[in-house]
């Protein structure tokens, strides 16, 4: 037992235990979860083939379902706590898939535009996933 009863120090070992509950009870350090590396390296894979069909047309229901998986994943993230930086992340890859779909819808890609928006993609996964590849160690 730490604070012994009738101890001259009871009040001296309850400031040091209340000092120790309000430094660690707070604290909040980043885990690994390997939800989140799956959901990634599975969305990412979806994505990219994704944009490969969209250089040749437009297909709504792959649409629909990739960025329905990007929502689940985000809101996935977003329940997770100690998780900052990859809600951050997360929120970027949603709007950079918008943004790609869109332009699409306003015309047709390029092979090099395609090209750009997939490294873009790809890049910015492989950054999510090496976040939570980190959090492991």
């Amino acid at each position: 037992m730490i604070c012994k009863k009738n101890s001259t120090k009871i009040s001296g070992c309850l400031i040091v235990l209340l000092l120790i509950l309000i430094t660690f009870g707070g604290c909040c350090s980043p885990h690994y979860d390997a939800g989140s590396f799956l959901n990634f390296g599975e969305i990412r894979g979806r994505m990219l083939v994704l944009y490969d069909i969209l250089q040749v047309n437009l297909d709504e229901v792959q649409i629909n379902d990739v960025r329905n998986s990007l929502l689940h994943n985000q809101s996935y993230e977003n329940a997770r706590s100690c998780n900052d930086e990859t809600k951050k992340l997360s929120d970027s890859l949603l709007t950079m898939f918008d943004r790609h779909i869109m332009e699409r819808r306003a015309g047709n890609w390029t092979p090099v535009i395609k090209s750009n928006n997939q490294k873009d993609v790809n890049t910015l996964i492989m950054h999510i996933i090496k976040l939570e590849e980190a959090k492991s160690k």
